[in-house]
């Protein structure tokens, strides 16, 4: 390969890593994950709404922490800032939720993650 097209390559790379990403994000997210793997959003609903959502409320809260730490072990900050509390969790699933019924409740936590992520790369720009 050629001087001009190892330089060609390596300007298309991140173009092609930013575009694999915009792909990702669009496309249905997986969760791999322990607890809750198969209880549906319509699930989550009905728990708040009957009181008896403590269990699910701890997991979630778990799943995102979880997720601002690791994401603080890559870059050095986390997901999770401090206008960001346990009820804003619920609450921000709830809606998800609501609008979602039939999706898993996991995928619910793991697109919560996603969008704070997505909030923090944000203000680490500005």
């Amino acid at each position: 390969m050629g001087v001009h097209m190892k330089r060609i390559s390596a300007a298309l790379i991140p173009l092609l890593v930013a575009g694999a990403m915009t792909l990702t994000s669009a496309q249905a997210v997986v969760v791999n994950a322990v607890g809750f793997q198969n209880t549906s959003c319509g699930s989550w609903t009905q728990a708040r709404a009957n009181h008896q959502s403590a269990e699910m409320e701890f997991w979630a809260m778990g799943f995102v922490s979880g997720a601002s730490f690791g994401r603080q072990l890559e870059v050095g900050t986390g997901i999770l800032d401090s206008a960001t509390d346990a009820q804003a969790i619920y609450s921000w699933i709830d809606n998800y939720c609501r609008s979602k019924p039939l999706e898993l409740f996991p995928v619910a936590a793991a697109n919560l993650v996603i969008e704070l992520r997505a909030r923090a790369r944000a203000l680490q720009r500005d």
